[in-house]
């Protein structure tokens, strides 16, 4: 009986890790595993897993650290290799961005076009566009914003309940 690519001598479908390690290869000199299977339109790694096209990146990290990583506000977390390697699937090159993460960043590019708008409008705005001064209100605005997404806790529903007597 002929062997296929992903499955085992029994038939059966090779383990992730197996299948994984078996489509790439380290790079000793930056540490990378870097990806020799199929990638998508835009060069990232991918593989069929149960009949469906996925992401490697997560499947590495997942099978790496033992928990899929996730996100309540999107629904394909971001994953960023420290390497800066499209092909790279080492999940000790990878972080995660997290909610709070992209939350930030989109604020702080609305913060620095706000700025450069009202600098452009009136030169004595440029400090607005400074790094200094945009990382510090997007991180204020990022507060605002989580506190009015935060669920009230039970002491300040009690005091609400007062209030409104």
């Amino acid at each position: 009986m002929k062997e296929k690519k992903n499955e085992g001598p029994m038939g059966n479908a090779r383990p992730i890790h197996e299948r994984l390690e078996m489509h790439s290869e380290v790079d000793s000199n930056t540490g990378c595993r870097i990806w020799k299977g199929r990638v998508d339109k835009n060069g990232y790694p991918v593989l069929k897993i149960n009949g469906e096209r996925v992401c490697v990146r997560p499947v590495a990290f997942e099978v790496a650290y033992g928990d899929r990583f996730h996100s309540n506000m999107v629904g394909r977390p971001q994953v960023r290799m420290s390497c800066g390697v499209k092909t790279c699937i080492n999940p000790a090159h990878m972080t995660v961005r997290t909610d709070e993460d992209r939350l930030f960043l989109e604020i702080r590019q609305e913060v620095y076009l706000n700025g450069r708008t009202r600098a452009e409008a009136n030169p004595r705005f440029a400090f607005m566009t400074t790094p200094k001064f945009v990382d510090a209100e997007a991180r204020r605005q990022l507060e605002i914003r989580l506190a009015r997404e935060a669920p009230l806790t039970p002491e300040v529903h009690a005091i609400l309940d007062q209030i409104r007597r």
